[in-house]
């Protein structure tokens, strides 16, 4: 089946990964859009104050185990590689590069920022509609 729409869908995946029922409920809009024949890509914003370590202590981004969370999650649902963590407002990405995931915007008809999560204006302001 042929995508009807590119749609990138932004949702706070790392901010409480403890929490599946928050994790279902992020993975049923995903799934569903994906299901309907949609291309449908994660993005998820973190900032500098969501890396940290196990005791709370700042962490480098590169380092932070929200990474490899987030990746884990995304092929445990099929969704790798049309994934990515934008670090800092594109300082740095996990997943998808900061190349590719502007390109895509740019392509997307849609984005379905949950919670107004996504922040990076570069994304934000390449897709053609933001709900």
């Amino acid at each position: 089946m042929r995508a009807r729409m590119r749609i990138i869908v932004c949702f706070n995946f790392t901010e409480d990964p403890c929490n599946p029922g928050y994790t279902d409920v992020g993975m049923a809009f995903i799934l569903g859009l994906r299901n309907l024949g949609h291309e449908v890509y994660l993005v998820e914003d973190v900032g500098p104050k969501r890396c940290h370590d196990a005791r709370h202590k700042p962490i480098e981004f590169e380092k932070w185990g929200g990474r490899s969370y987030f990746e884990r999650l995304a092929m445990s649902y099929g969704l790798w590689p049309r994934c990515s963590l934008i670090y800092n407002r594109g300082e740095a990405t996990h997943g998808m590069t900061w190349k590719e995931i502007v390109n895509a915007a740019k392509t997307c008809e849609v984005a379905l920022n949950f919670g107004g999560r996504l922040k990076t204006g570069a994304v934000l302001e390449s897709v053609q509609r933001r709900a």
